[in-house]
């Protein structure tokens, strides 16, 4: 009896082991689906709060000095394209345009759900850790002819999505830039995939008006790089209210980590509740069973007394 007991025990406390194991193992793997959502909505509220500081210090400032900085931008991009086409220009201090201030405007791109990115001044790791970063003598994205911004990102972060999704835009697709209080359309017409030192490609094409997005590409390899990138457009609340949006990014790694992680809970929950089920049905089986048992002993005692 004693050794029966015993055996019990083992293998009472290697089921409780493995029980326990088991779930910790499930919570870890729930866990780290989750991941990449949690991260990414952390990181999304704290862009909401750089973004929204932006937009507040651009409204304090006077009609006359968002124009004042608008026209100063657009004497850097004529001076930056006489550089490159090797005439005499006028150097601009670039940080000076916007007050030293480390945001100069931010990205909204509908096709990606993306809504107020920050674009900061220069592309330092540390502001690529935080947002997009505008490619230091590239044209700044307030429009017109001879220019050409570069905003770049990165792709494959593991805490936020960033332009991990850049390469799932389309010709057609339309995306926002918002400086000095302006809205600058662009819309996308070109799709390329180039080696880093293809440096050429970003350079300015007279007469044309563009913005080019650019990021690493393949995501995790990084030795090309994606240049998305769109002409200058009109731009109307009306327009963009009334313009279709067709989500290319649904099946981002937020959206799949999020419906495993339901598919495997779900499937948790099932399991439980067939397990509840099973224990619940033996238990029924062996209540019948000791009810048999009972009237098999009672018929017997009668049968025993009426021979008596």
């Amino acid at each position: 009896m004693k050794k029966e007991e015993k055996k019990k025990k083992k293998k009472s406390a290697s089921y409780y082991f493995w029980d326990i194991l088991t779930k910790a193992a499930f919570i870890v793997m729930i866990l780290a689906l989750l991941y990449p959502f949690v991260s990414e909505s952390i990181e999304n509220q704290r862009r909401g709060t750089i973004t929204s500081k932006y937009e507040n210090a651009m409204n304090k400032k006077t009609q006359a000095e968002l124009d004042r900085a608008f026209e100063l931008s657009q004497k850097y991009n004529e001076a930056l394209f006489d550089q490159q086409e090797g005439r005499p220009f006028t150097p601009v201090d670039y940080r000076q345009i916007f007050l030293y201030n480390p945001v100069m405007a931010y990205l909204e791109i509908p096709a990606l759900k993306m809504d107020k990115m920050p674009i900061y001044l220069g592309t330092s790791m540390n502001d690529l850790d935080k947002g997009l970063g505008h490619l230091e003598h590239t044209s700044i994205p307030v429009g017109g002819d001879n220019t050409r911004a570069v905003i770049t990102g990165h792709s494959g972060l593991k805490n936020q999505i960033l332009f991990s999704d850049l390469n799932k835009l389309e010709k057609g697709d339309v995306f926002y830039v918002h400086i000095f209080s302006r809205t600058i359309a662009y819309q996308v017409d070109q799709i390329e995939t180039i080696r880093p030192e293809e440096v050429d490609k970003v350079k300015i094409i007279p007469g044309r008006d563009l913005a080019t997005l650019l990021t690493c590409t393949p995501i995790g390899i990084n030795s090309h790089r994606l240049l998305v990138t769109g002409k200058h457009i009109p731009y109307s609340k009306k327009v963009k209210k009334k313009a279709p949006v067709v989500q290319r990014n649904f099946w981002n790694i937020q959206n799949i980590g999020l419906l495993i992680a339901f598919l495997l809970i779900l499937l948790f929950i099932l399991f439980k509740l067939f397990k509840m089920y099973q224990k619940r049905r033996d238990r029924k089986k062996q209540e019948e069973l000791e009810k048999q048992e009972i009237k098999s002993q009672e018929k017997a005692e009668k049968d025993d007394q009426e021979d008596q």
